[in-house]
C-alpha cells in the first residue's frame, strides 16, 4: 500500500503540469500522451534496472526521508515556471521532452527505494501509469482548482506525510 501512496505523491507534480497546460491553453494530444507515457517508461526502466544491475543501496530509509523533505520544500517554493508556455498553443517535441524529464525525476528517485521489495516491471508500470494518470487528471479536470498555490500546499503536505510514514514502514 505504501508503494501506491509513494507513486501517487511522487506524481503530484503531474497535476500541476497538467493544470498549467490547461490554463495556458496548450493542446495535449493523444500522441503527446503516448510519448509522455513511453518517455516515463524508458526513464524509469533505465534508472531502476541500472540501480539493481549495479546492486546500489544508496536509497535507504534515512536518504529517502530526506529526499521526501527536499521534494516537499521544492514543491512548496515552486515558482510559476508553467507560465513560460502562455504564448504557445501547441506542445513542441522539445518542450514535451523537458516536461517528461522534469516530471519523472522525483518519481524515479522515489521508486528506487522499492526496487528490492517489488518486481521491477511492477514499479515501472506503477510509477509510469500513476504519473500519466495524475497529469491527465490535472489537464482534464484542472478547472476545479483555479490557483496553483493550493496545489503546492497539498503537494508539500503529502511529501511531508510521506517522509513521516517512511520512518515507520
Amino acid at each position: 500500500m505504501f508503494v501506491f501512496f509513494s507513486a501517487f505523491v511522487a506524481s503530484l507534480d503531474g497535476f500541476i503540469i497538467g493544470l498549467g497546460l490547461r490554463l495556458s491553453h496548450i493542446k495535449f494530444s493523444k500522441k503527446d500522451i503516448l510519448l509522455f507515457f513511453l518517455g516515463n517508461v524508458i526513464i524509469y526502466s533505465f534508472a531502476i534496472f541500472a540501480y539493481t544491475f549495479f546492486h546500489f543501496r544508496f536509497v535507504t530509509t534515512l536518504v529517502s526521508t530526506i529526499l521526501y523533505l527536499v521534494l516537499a520544500y521544492f514543491t512548496f517554493i515552486d515558482s510559476e515556471e508553467i507560465n513560460t508556455y502562455e504564448e504557445c498553443h501547441n506542445l513542441t517535441f522539445g518542450k514535451l521532452a523537458l516536461l517528461i524529464l522534469t516530471h519523472s525525476l522525483d518519481g524515479t528517485l522515489v521508486s528506487l527505494g522499492f526496487v528490492y521489495d517489488y518486481s521491477l516491471f511492477f514499479l515501472v508500470l506503477l510509477f509510469s501509469t500513476m504519473s500519466i494518470g495524475i497529469l491527465l487528471f490535472g489537464y482534464y479536470f484542472g478547472r476545479l482548482l483555479k490557483t496553483k498555490k493550493k496545489n503546492r500546499y497539498i503537494g508539500s503536505i503529502l511529501f511531508v506525510l510521506l517522509a513521516i510514514l517512511n520512518q515507520f514502514f
